[in-house]
């Protein structure tokens, strides 16, 4: 039963050190504080996902990705990049997605 005793522990240690570094780092031990906010630009997202810009925007406009999230800056309408939610369906409608 010492070894049992021994693994708990272990696994208990671990569990406080990924809290202290998830506190230490975000302030907060939630998934909410942890969650990634970033937004990507277009060409960091195709980079990302394996494709070009272009087949990007080939994809929204043929509605195989959705359309991107847009806010008027001036006059001007322009993307504001892509979450990892939104690069990562990318990588699956591409079949570029690590499995």
């Amino acid at each position: 039963m010492k070894l049992m005793e021994t693994l708990n522990q272990c696994i208990n240690a671990g569990h406080e050190m990924t809290k202290a570094i998830a506190i230490a780092q975000f302030n907060d031990d939630s998934p909410e504080a942890r969650k990634i906010t970033r937004r990507w630009r277009i060409g960091e997202a195709a980079d990302l996902v394996g494709v070009s810009s272009q087949a990007i925007r080939d994809a929204e406009k043929a509605g195989r990705l959705p359309h991107p999230d847009m806010e008027i800056r001036g006059r001007v309408e322009q993307r504001v990049g892509y979450t990892i939610e939104q690069i990562n369906h990318m990588r699956d409608v591409f079949g570029t997605r690590l499995r």
